[in-house]
């Protein structure tokens, strides 16, 4: 307490003059660095108070596309070579994969089929059928204008994109550099999300793309997240299903320091740590500085996240951004 009214009371002597110059130097450092600022009207009242910059109001795709890029599905009753015939233009062309076999969970089911972008006649056509979903993924591509602004939405994704109840799947990265991939787990994991920059459009052919990928595999991660049968996939809502699952998130620096040290010094500061020469006019933020380091340490914020929970409530300094701008139409064409 002693300690947090000499800070009170150093921040009170900085005066006009000295306001103006924190003013001027913040200023100048986000016009730099464009990551976070700090409240001025608030040091003379007491803590510094942290104002962050969303890192997604950077990201502007000129087009946005979201669409199911492979389904996989156990068939009741085989196909016939007229039935195959038909489907395989409407199922991804020569990519369109046939397995005949009995399935492990019920023997009945004997063929298998892998579907590469199907087109809505190929889902009427199989839905009819008794049949059984044991594999989805629902993508998203961001086309942007140019090779930097790609390599930005990349570097974005791969330190503010969180994932829900990830637990200690941990984040994974195949491939070399220019053509790396993340993954959000295991690729065996019931569900998995992918980023990629490497090629261009599924649906339109386009460079400079970003392409997301959500993978379900099973029944029973399929049914969690609202999709039962082939029928389900015939007038999904994508715009629906991304809101709830793209999230972009960055951490309250001083919040995250504050409980680091809280728990390092068996302490439970509420106010803010921070002190100054004699003359008043340095202040080093013990918080900030702690949870700065912490961030680069770590690389990313759900890597923070998945460290730290164990230890504190992480989550409570969990900022999620606004990414409205970037979702699909409810029909998956761009906005």
């Amino acid at each position: 307490m002693r300690r947090t009214a000499v800070a009170q009371l150093s921040l009170e002597r900085l005066g006009s003059r000295r306001l103006a110059q924190c003013e001027a130097h913040n200023a100048s450092y986000c016009a730099k660095t464009g990551r976070f600022d700090f409240d001025n009207q608030a040091i003379g009242q007491g803590p510094l108070m942290q104002r962050q910059l969303s890192p997604a109001d950077k990201l502007n795709p000129v087009r946005t596309h979201a669409y199911l890029d492979v389904v996989r599905v156990w068939l009741l009753r085989p196909l016939t070579t007229a039935e195959f015939t038909w489907l395989r233009p409407h199922g991804g062309g020569a990519k369109l994969r046939v397995h005949n076999r009995p399935a492990r969970f019920n023997r009945r089911y004997c063929q298998r089929l892998t579907l590469f972008q199907p087109t809505t006649d190929a889902l009427q056509s199989l839905a009819t059928r008794d049949h059984h979903l044991t594999y989805a993924e629902i993508s998203l591509d961001w086309i942007f204008s140019c090779k930097p602004h790609k390599n930005e939405a990349v570097d974005c994704l791969w330190q503010h994109l969180v994932k829900n109840n990830h637990r200690d799947q941990g984040v994974i990265f195949v491939g070399n550099e220019g053509t790396q991939s993340r993954y959000s787990g295991p690729r065996n994991a019931p569900n998995v999300i992918v980023v990629y920059s490497d090629k261009p459009s599924r649906v339109t052919g386009q460079n400079h793309c970003v392409h997301l990928d959500w993978r379900v595999a099973g029944g029973a991660a399929l049914r969690r997240n609202g999709i039962h049968s082939l029928r389900d996939l015939l007038d999904f809502n994508f715009r629906e299903f991304w809101e709830r699952r793209l999230r972009i998130c960055s951490l309250d620096l001083r919040s995250l320091g504050r409980m680091h040290c809280n728990r390092n010094n068996s302490v439970k500061r509420r106010g803010p740590w921070i002190q100054f020469d004699r003359n008043g006019t340095f202040a080093y933020d013990f918080h900030l500085r702690t949870g700065s380091i912490i961030v680069r340490a770590s690389g990313s914020t759900q890597a923070v996240i998945d460290r730290y929970r164990k230890y504190f409530e992480v989550n409570r300094c969990v900022i999620t951004h606004n990414v409205r701008h970037l979702l699909p139409r409810e029909d998956g064409r761009s906005p």
